[in-house]
């Protein structure tokens, strides 16, 4: 059992009582007068039994009329931890969770109650004695780390805080002192009330407000029931204490709702992976069996008010659609002529469409017949022109045949043709590459020059220009352009079959509109002048059958059990493994061997760069980097570290495979991938090649325990990424992701990752 107390002014105030009701005369802390008001402090003898005698003299809540908007005083704000917790000795309540809700504010409130003494000096000399003990897990450079030393002033003290970027062989000192009642007092944030037995005697809540990443907003009573459930050590206490704190932001009447507010039903967390259906498909093909595996693991639809409010919200919509009639004296039945209006535009749409398409292969096809008979590539127009000598001839369709003299200053080469000299600027400008090359005689003064890039700026004497330009003139050159346009006429009467069925194509899909476009003029409700009221009433139909089919929808996926949910779950993830390839039908294909072994909700974009090859050719350490994107999952990544080169690339491939495989699962209905950490970059990769905790916490603005977590769960997907490399197209990753394992088990991240392992086998 639990019972609620109030703190204001030095007093713990029930305000609830046996039967769980407010208490009548309870005012609000604001000063606002109600019955007596006057609050009723805790009797020591009476509320406590057996336990230690404290005394109070009853303390009045009235303010003299403060208003809330002005500035409070230090009576009106809330009060500081070492007074809440001297108020908890006093009442035997130690030991006590102190909650807030930033790890900033616990380790403050902790470092408050420096002053504080609450163990006896022969408890005092063990604390000691274990906390060096766990501290022989950090390395040297650890220990002198802020957090490391102020929890070595408080231990001693039985004084400790706790939250998630706490390093964790200190986490798990602090957890281990308070379930051995070394700590009377743990000022921690609300991940201590997740998972963790540990509970206290009594549970300080010390704030009634947090912020949800978007709003600060009240607990909910379903978090304050969280919070409250580490209350009452079992075995020793009969009941637990939770104990609220005055604040001038929520009011008494408030904080009681929190407090006493009927607590939202618990739903499965469990989401089934792709691992998941891929193992379970192993087992069995059966889509039934299947769906029943996955629906056994999901929560059941709560039935109750919200089926009673569907049903009420689809008798309502029958009933308006019901009177939606419509007859019309001019066109007799407006929703036939409308449904045939839609029917002929959407025809004429088609019709559109296809006569774009065959206008479209059309000109495809006239482009191909259109096209210049010899075509050569960028790659073999610059072979050519490295290879050319002097006077080799190339034919292009602005100049004619030209002679090639050599390199240019601007352009790809200077040529001599019945222009004069000219300098291409393109490769593109080269049309024709005869095979084997035709050649032209240069007079020697030219072929002398010929070749050196500065000699076109000596102009050609006119002698010279003239035995060239008798010299080409003479040669015996294919007409290309007679021969192109006889290649042409060929290819356009091979291809007169093709030619006839585009024309019959477009003169099919222009009938088809043109009659489209006839019997919509003839349609009678075009005509109709009460056209507007009909299209009004045809709008409000379709809304109105749109929201009945919705609800009622709705209200029949509301009654089916959980085994509906797990088909469409089963069969969304089907969808996207079948689209990457997974699955091939019921089948699963060599691909999956790989996905079955990834059980991070990320598994098939690692999956996806192990297939790929991205990850081939990585060292340890960069494999460490890459796993540790996938191992960050918390609020805030830092700042970005620097990476390699090569490591920007395999990041470049994974946020476009990740893109990719975000954009399936959203159009198959399935929430599972999600994005990497824009910022959280160099950490695993700092490690894995020796940096020290401390610099790497520095560096990147995250806390140790922050770092130490995604470590160890970068330890862990490397485990599943060795697993799952083996059967993929990069088996050679097998080998560098146990070497990643193994540079990133060191100093406390190793010891703590073997302590965790340990717990789990031992459970």
């Amino acid at each position: 059992p639990l019972k609620h107390r109030y703190y204001l002014d030095g007093v713990l105030y029930p305000i609830l009582n046996g039967k769980g009701a407010q208490l009548p005369s309870l005012p609000h802390p604001e000063g606002e007068r109600n019955g007596t008001g006057k609050l009723t402090p805790v009797n020591s003898k009476t509320d406590r039994g057996a336990q230690d005698s404290w005394t109070s003299t009853q303390h009045s809540a009235s303010n003299g009329g403060r208003n809330g908007s002005r500035p409070k005083t230090a009576a009106e704000l809330p009060p500081e931890p070492p007074e809440v917790v001297r108020a908890l000795a006093r009442a035997d309540l130690l030991p006590a969770i102190y909650f807030m809700f930033s790890r900033r504010a616990v380790e403050e409130a902790a470092d408050s109650c420096r002053r504080l003494n609450l163990l006896p000096y022969s408890q005092t000399a063990e604390v000691r004695r274990l906390t060096q003990e766990k501290l022989r897990d950090l390395p040297n450079e650890d220990r002198t780390l802020p957090q490391v030393e102020r929890l070595l002033t408080l231990l001693p003290k039985g004084i400790g805080f706790h939250h998630a970027g706490l390093l964790p062989p200190l986490k798990t000192l602090v957890e281990e002192l308070l379930a051995g009642g070394q700590l009377k007092v743990v000022f921690a944030t609300d991940t201590l009330a997740l998972g963790i037995n540990v509970p206290a005697r009594s549970v300080v809540v010390g704030e009634l407000t947090k912020f949800d990443g978007q709003i600060r907003r009240p607990l909910s009573p379903s978090e304050y029931r969280q919070l409250t459930g580490r209350a009452g050590r079992r075995g020793m206490d009969a009941v637990g204490y939770s104990v609220l704190i005055h604040t001038p932001w929520v009011g008494l009447d408030r904080a009681v709702e929190i407090a006493t507010g009927e607590v939202a039903p618990l739903e499965s967390a469990f989401r089934p992976g792709y691992s998941t259906v891929l193992n379970l498909q192993q087992q069995t093909s059966d889509e039934d069996r299947l769906a029943q595996i996955i629906a056994g693991s999901l929560r059941q639809f709560q039935e109750g008010g919200r089926l009673r409010k569907l049903a009420e919200e689809r008798d309502e919509i029958q009933a308006i659609l019901a009177t939606l009639t419509d007859d019309c004296p001019v066109c007799g039945n407006p929703a036939h002529w409308l449904e045939q209006e839609k029917m002929l535009k959407r025809e004429q749409e088609r019709a559109e469409s296809a006569l774009e398409a065959a206008h479209a292969d059309e000109a495809i096809l006239e482009e191909r017949l259109s096209a210049w008979p010899w075509q050569h590539g960028k790659n073999e127009r610059k072979q050519w022109i490295r290879s050319a000598s002097p006077g080799t001839l190339v034919y292009s369709r602005q100049h004619g045949w030209m002679a090639f003299l050599g390199p240019a200053r601007e352009g790809v080469g200077s040529f001599f043709s019945r222009d004069g000299i000219v300098s291409l600027a393109t490769y593109g400008e080269l049309h024709y590459l005869p095979n084997p090359p035709f050649h032209m005689p240069l007079p020697e003064s030219v072929s002398s020059r010929a070749g050196l890039v500065d000699w076109v700026a000596d102009d050609l004497s006119e002698r010279e220009a003239n035995t060239m330009a008798e010299a080409l003139q003479t040669l015996e050159l294919p007409d290309l352009e007679a021969q192109s346009l006889e290649m042409r006429a060929a290819a356009r009467a091979e291809n007169a079959e093709a030619i006839r069925k585009l024309d019959e194509r477009i003169a099919a899909a222009e009938a088809r509109r043109q009659e489209a476009a006839r019997a919509l003029a003839q349609n009678p409700y075009r005509s109709c002048p009460h056209r507007p009221l009909h299209r009004r009433t045809e709008r409000d139909r379709r809304h109105y059958s749109s929201l009945l089919v919705e609800t009622t929808h709705e209200l029949d996926l509301a009654r089916k059990d959980a085994s509906r949910k797990a088909y469409r779950t089963l069969r969304s993830l089907r969808s996207v493994l079948e689209r990457f390839g997974y699955l091939s039908g019921e089948k699963a294909t060599r691909k999956a061997g790989m996905l079955m072994r990834l059980f991070d909700s990320n598994g098939l974009i690692i999956s996806e760069l192990l297939d790929w090859g991205v990850l081939a050719g990585l060292s340890g350490a960069e494999l460490a980097e890459v796993a540790s994107w996938f191992a960050f999952d918390r609020d805030g990544a830092g700042r970005p570290l620097a990476i390699t080169e090569r490591l920007a690339r395999v990041r470049a491939a994974a946020d476009t495979i990740g893109r990719q495989v975000l954009e399936i699962e959203r159009r198959s209905g399935v929430d599972l991938s999600h994005p990497l950490p824009a910022d959280f970059r160099g950490v695993a990769l700092g490690w894995a090649n020796g940096s020290s905790l401390t610099d790497l916490s520095q560096r990147s603005g995250l806390a140790e325990g922050d770092i130490v977590f995604a470590l160890q769960k970068t330890i862990d997907l490397c485990r599943q990424i060795a697993q799952a490399a083996a059967h993929s197209r990069t088996p050679s990753a097998v080998t560098t992701a146990r070497e990643a394992e193994r540079l990133l088990r060191r100093g406390v991240v190793d010891s703590y990752y073997r302590w965790v392992v340990g717990q789990v086998s031992d459970s």
